[in-house]
């Protein structure tokens, strides 16, 4: 018993210290008078980010027109600014204004809360530059429209707008933030431009009110269990021919819908990570997607052009009764 317990206070004690060690300084680097963090040293990205260990560590870190660079060089090293931290500038009430750059893609929670700048904002939707932050005071009810020349959505946006019924996002925008819709349960459209390029985690999580969702063709990147629990949703669409990038879980809970993929992409699909955990993969093209909803099939094939009496395990190519045709993976 003695050995077990001195083994399990010298683990605790390694893991305080290990936690003490990730977490003592929100900063790596300072230059200019604003701080950094890195977010990957290989890519050579950082976040803006605070001084100190904590946010309200020196609430006066950061004052006046911040302009943010885009690129920021230390120790002979040129980094991309990426993101803009949690807390970046909270609390910091001499901040009056913050311009981003375009390398910016990813601007985190509570980045600009308390500062001058934000108690002088009106109540609705706020806007950064081009950058979407979300709501100042009460929640919003009925539709959205995103301005148009938004470039990115913020994480955690419009989370837990659960009064907003639908969302126009133009087609300018090519970032949605982690969280972002997350628990809009009354939102029941939401149709994704065809500018967008990424698709943060938690982004859609728990927007049960959606019925299917489109991944257009310009999305190479959805975040973890970005559509987790949307238990409306009868299908999903993804026009891009090849695959986008999935962390492990992105479409966790959903690959028993039916998956309808751009002409000629099934098999790419099929040997994607996160994507062949779909039971029911089917090309549909363009036009099959817009086909008569009430076809139904006449006649199935096999990939070699043999007709089959029953589904088969592999490519099955289906006629309707509409005059179109589509593949399907069955497994």
């Amino acid at each position: 018993m003695k050995k077990i317990y001195f083994l399990t206070k010298a683990i605790f004690a390694i893991t305080l210290m290990l936690s003490m060690g990730l977490t003592s300084m929100a900063h790596d680097f300072e230059v200019n008078g604003i701080y950094y963090g890195y977010v990957n040293k290989v890519d050579k990205t950082v976040k803006v980010t605070f001084q100190g260990s904590a946010y309200d560590s020196y609430a006066d870190e950061y004052t006046g027109a911040i302009t943010i660079p885009s690129s920021v060089t230390f120790s002979g090293v040129t980094y991309s600014v990426t993101t803009i931290g949690k807390d970046a500038f909270r609390e910091c009430s001499g901040v009056t204004s913050v311009t981003i750059p375009k390398s910016v893609t990813e601007v985190m929670y509570n980045a600009f809360y308390n500062t001058q700048w934000y108690k002088n904002q009106p109540d609705g939707v706020m806007y950064l530059g081009d950058c979407c932050l979300g709501i100042k005071g009460a929640n919003p009810t009925g539709a959205i429209n995103i301005k148009n020349g938004t470039r990115l959505i913020a994480n955690t946006a419009f989370s837990v707008c659960n009064k907003i019924t639908d969302v126009t996002i133009p087609n300018t925008v090519t970032h949605i933030g982690t969280e972002a819709f997350y628990a809009c349960r009354k939102l029941t459209k939401l149709p994704l431009p065809e500018s967008l390029i990424s698709i943060g985690s938690y982004a859609f999580q728990e927007c049960s009110g959606l019925t299917d969702i489109t991944f257009p063709n310009s999305v190479s990147y959805i975040g973890a269990f970005a559509i987790y629990n949307c238990t409306g949703l009868t299908s999903i669409q993804s026009l891009n021919p090849t695959p986008p990038t999935c962390v492990e879980g992105s479409l966790y809970n959903c690959y028993n819908l039916p998956l309808i993929v751009a002409d000629g992409s099934v098999e790419k699909y099929a040997n994607a990570l996160e994507w062949k955990k779909f039971t029911n993969i089917q090309d549909a093209g363009i036009n099959d997607i817009e086909a008569d909803k009430n076809a139904v099939e006449v006649s199935r094939y096999d990939i070699n052009g043999r007709q089959l009496s029953q589904p088969a395990t592999g490519i099955n190519i289906i006629k309707m009764s509409d005059g179109t045709t589509k593949k399907i993976i069955v497994k």
